[in-house]
């Protein structure tokens, strides 16, 4: 349930569902969160849409927000498959710890772009192999996910 839960419930995923009942119409930004585009970045979209369940539930109680958050989310939930893939940091980790090594370190390496268009670099580095690989995102997480190796490492 937690990976599924991840799934639905992460940065991306509201920002998205944020973006398809036109958040980013209806937000009120500061002139420089406007300049730079904040109103299509995924942090600010998230936080909006958290925000909004959190006035239903303050406004409305329990059940109003269970309420809203099953009509939002009941048909997606119903949707995703029993089992959701792990993802590649996870497995790397199950990984190693079943073969009692430490784990991964991770480092971000470079960021370069706009502000609202970022592109992070980081490397992902398993001792016990010698091995670094690396990988690129629109945030440190994902450059972190994309480093992490996809195949088992023996």
């Amino acid at each position: 349930m937690t990976r599924l839960r991840a799934s639905l419930v992460n940065g991306v995923a509201l920002a998205d569902r944020a973006r398809e009942e036109a958040f980013p119409e209806r937000l009120r930004l500061g002139s420089g969160e406007m300049k730079s585009g904040g109103h299509r970045r995924d942090s600010i979209l998230a936080d909006a849409y958290e925000a909004v369940v959190a006035a239903v539930y303050l406004d409305g109680g329990w059940d109003a927000c269970r309420e809203a958050v099953r009509a939002r989310f009941g048909a997606a939930v119903e949707a995703a498959p029993r089992r959701t893939e792990k993802d590649p940091k996870t497995r790397l980790q199950e990984l190693l710890q079943s073969e009692g090594l430490p784990l991964p370190t991770y480092e971000l390496v470079a960021s370069r772009g706009e502000e609202h268009a970022r592109v992070f670099e980081a490397q992902c580095r398993i001792e016990a192999y010698s091995i670094c690989t690396a990988g690129e995102g629109s945030s440190r997480r994902a450059a972190e996910q994309i480093a992490a190796p996809r195949r088992s490492t023996s």
